[in-house]
């Protein structure tokens, strides 16, 4: 799908990548665009945004996407301004495994009460046109020991849920693409202030494990990837956005060890459609 006319929707987009989500798919010619985020303070980034990108393309509306009938009614007000829904990004989340209830109901409640809105006002059984859902997830999701055990089991719920709703049965049935993008270390609030582990010696294995995700990336590298994803990307794929550079596959040679089966032969599927040669 090009972005070009389409009218979008992103949680947590007032900052870090949610922003930087805002921020390409304006550049890229989206007409309307909704930032959903807790803060009122956010109003001034959404008037920023129409000074740069043209006045009343943007509008703020204030979600607690933990709180359903708020989620609903950014999706009515979107419909009820721009006439339509064509792309959702479910981007909101929290990392602070001191609350880990909390940080259940933000990322992984929020996300799939995203995506069922989502499907309900753009899926061509609801007699929508289709359209384009990008769950933000996290290479925490992935496996692997970080010091974040409940943070990365949301993350991994996300993975999966996004696996299953992107599925051949529901791509043919809505018409709705659902896909979700796995940030590498990308340079945030998020990542900079906010995240907490459960107990102050599991830092630790947090710090030895961020040793290892460098270098950390912009999130604007965050946000090449999902427009990439939103005009390329098949229904129901996983994508990571690790390092400084996305290397556009197209032409390119491959070499996938354990390729025959499972995420490798996942992965060579996605490679192909994406153009190697």
């Amino acid at each position: 799908m090009d972005p070009e006319g389409r009218v979008a929707l992103v949680t947590g987009g007032a900052q870090g990548i949610g922003l930087a989500i805002v921020k390409q798919l304006l550049a890229n010619g989206v007409k309307g665009l909704s930032v959903c985020d807790m803060d009122s303070k956010y109003d001034e980034t959404v008037r920023n945004l129409n000074e740069e990108f043209g006045k009343d393309r943007t509008i703020f509306i204030k979600t607690d996407v933990t709180k359903e009938e708020e989620l609903k009614a950014a999706f009515k007000k979107t419909l009820e301004k721009f006439g339509g829904l064509d792309i959702v990004v479910n981007n909101a989340g929290i990392c602070n495994d001191q609350m880990w209830k909390q940080v259940f109901l933000v990322n992984v409640n929020g996300v799939i009460q995203g995506t069922l809105l989502a499907l309900k006002y753009m899926g061509k059984d609801e007699g929508g046109k289709g359209g384009v859902v990008i769950n933000t997830s996290s290479i925490a999701g992935l496996g692997g020991g970080n010091g974040l055990p409940m943070y990365s089991a949301t993350k991994a719920a996300v993975n999966e849920f996004t696996r299953n709703i992107g599925g051949e049965y529901f791509w043919n049935t809505t018409g709705v693409r659902v896909m979700a993008v796995c940030p590498g270390a990308t340079e945030t609030r998020l990542l900079s202030q906010t995240v907490m582990t459960y107990q102050k010696d599991w830092e630790k294995a947090l710090e030895e494990q961020s040793k290892k995700n460098q270098p950390v990336q912009k999130p604007e590298i965050v946000a090449e990837a999902v427009l990439h994803m939103i005009r390329k990307g098949s229904s129901g794929s996983i994508w990571v956005s690790s390092g400084v550079n996305n290397m556009d596959p197209t032409g390119k040679v491959a070499l996938v060890t354990g390729g025959a089966r499972g995420i490798g032969f996942e992965i060579c599927k996605e490679l192909l459609r994406a153009g190697v040669k």
